[in-house]
């Protein structure tokens, strides 16, 4: 038998089937302990927590089973219908402290009730970037008092509940207009922008008690991505006083494997202090292979005082969860509705096709809201051109800017654009913002729109 935990213990493996792995209960035996739940591992909630169940008996009793569900846009759980949270962008546009503990309360004792024991949430990025292309509405805001303030409510609920929280992405993923599922995006002022600017909402979290903290992969000014940076985990342990498990962004990312194997930045990771390596969601035997040989050419007495501490750590957090924290009888509730303006009243209705990036993935977006046709971004002015009025839903992203600034005066007066994040700049049109796309902005939406259709006849 194994000890408790060793190196292959820091390994968070992912798979993309929705049952067990037939390879998992021979991995445990190894030493695998730590496994993340993704979309597309995902068909029901019942299914999932059997699931869970399956992967506790196999992985045993000191498990580590992760999931992103951070409510609105980005939800594993609800991953086939859209999240039954509103999500950040929402709470922090109501700005209700109570009502974003209570939001971590909930999402806490949902994944508590299926045998989760870690959330990679909340979203501690302070979203100062609006050409952003990755963060957006999963942030609580722009400002990092308001986002700190939102961070210690949602982990204090969240906590409570009895599932460990995950601050990130560490040092602040706000300030950046590229996605690092795709390449490693530079932080324009390095260091100095993030501490001046984007720190805050971290040392709130950590003081409110956070599990965890996820480090992104960005390059602050020297080429490297900073997940795999002793520096950085350094300035979590000695300047926040953050004593809980440090954990990488998924390294089969682009901005990791560019430049380097997974199985090379998962030993790079580990060296530099991580407690927790994540693999992302094709962990394949020659990965693990790769990094045990690459493991066992590191100096014996550099493994041993690296595993240590990492174990200690471990350790902690899984007995931390041993005990049952039973929050019953709470279900998220949200006052949400939108008024379509009379001048609208007989628009036709548009999807933008805007697309998504990796962290949401394929979860639907606006779910039962009524549109007449999908369109393309670069046709909008085509169709402003043949139409009096239009409605125009989307996500935004940089081809919906960059359709919206080709309009004329005239054809941005006959928009109304109903967008789930926040626009760059003003470019002309009668704007609504929902601040996601989740289960209750889409009921909202889907009953403005019916008014309209009512009053039409």
């Amino acid at each position: 038998m194994p000890e408790r935990f060793n190196v292959l213990s820091r390994l968070m493996l992912g798979f993309s089937d929705r049952n067990l792995p037939a390879d998992y209960a021979e991995l445990a035996a190894k030493g695998v302990r730590s496994v993340v739940i993704y979309g597309e591992n995902v068909e029901s909630e019942s299914q999932l927590e059997h699931l869970v169940s399956e992967l506790r008996g196999a992985l045993g009793p000191d498990a580590i089973i992760a999931i992103d569900e951070e409510g609105g846009d980005v939800t594993r759980v609800d991953y086939q219908v859209g999240s039954r949270f509103a999500g950040n962008g929402w709470l922090g546009h109501l700005d209700d402290a109570a009502l974003t503990r209570r939001d971590g309360e909930i999402v806490g004792a949902l994944l508590q009730r299926l045998g989760i024991n870690l959330n990679f949430a909340p979203v501690a990025d302070v979203n100062t970037n609006p050409l952003n292309p990755v963060i957006g509405n999963r942030s609580f805001g722009t400002d990092q008092s308001g986002v700190a303030r939102h961070i210690a409510s949602f982990v204090e609920g969240h906590e409570a509940a009895g599932v460990g929280t995950t601050l990130k992405h560490f040092p602040g993923h706000g300030n950046v207009v590229s996605d690092s599922h795709l390449t490693l995006p530079k932080v324009p002022g390095g260091l100095a922008d993030l501490e001046n600017h984007h720190l805050e909402p971290f040392k709130s979290g950590v003081s409110a008690g956070a599990s965890a903290v996820m480090l992104a992969h960005l390059d602050l000014g020297d080429g490297q991505p900073t997940s795999l940076s002793a520096a950085l985990v350094t300035k979590l342990r000695e300047e926040l006083r953050f004593e809980g498990l440090i954990v990488t962004d998924a390294l089969d990312m682009g901005a990791i494997t560019q430049s380097m194997s997974i199985a090379q930045a998962a030993v790079y990771a580990v060296l530099a202090g991580n407690d927790l390596a994540c693999l992302g969601p094709r962990t394949t035997s020659e990965t693990i292979a790769e990094f045990l040989e690459l493991w066992s050419e590191v100096p014996a007495e550099v493994r041993e005082e690296n595993q240590e501490a990492a174990s200690r750590r471990l350790q902690a957090f899984v007995d931390s969860r041993s005990h049952k924290h039973l929050v019953a009888g709470l279900v998220p509730s949200y006052d949400i509705s939108f008024e379509i303006p009379a001048d609208f009243q007989s628009a036709e209705v548009v999807r933008i096709n805007s697309g998504t990036n990796p962290a949401v993935g394929e979860a639907p977006w606006f779910a039962g809201v009524h549109f007449d046709r999908e369109i393309e971004p670069e046709s909008l002015a085509h169709e402003l051109a043949e139409a009096k009025t239009l409605i125009a839903i989307t996500r935004g992203g940089e081809l919906v800017w960059e359709a919206l600034a080709q309009l004329t005066d005239p054809e941005a007066k006959r928009l109304l654009l109903i967008s789930t994040d926040a626009p760059p700049k003003d470019y002309g049109c009668q704007l609504i913002i929902t601040y996601g796309s989740a289960q209750p902005q889409s009921l909202a939406l889907s009953s403005a729109l019916t008014r309209k259709e009512s009053q039409i006849v």
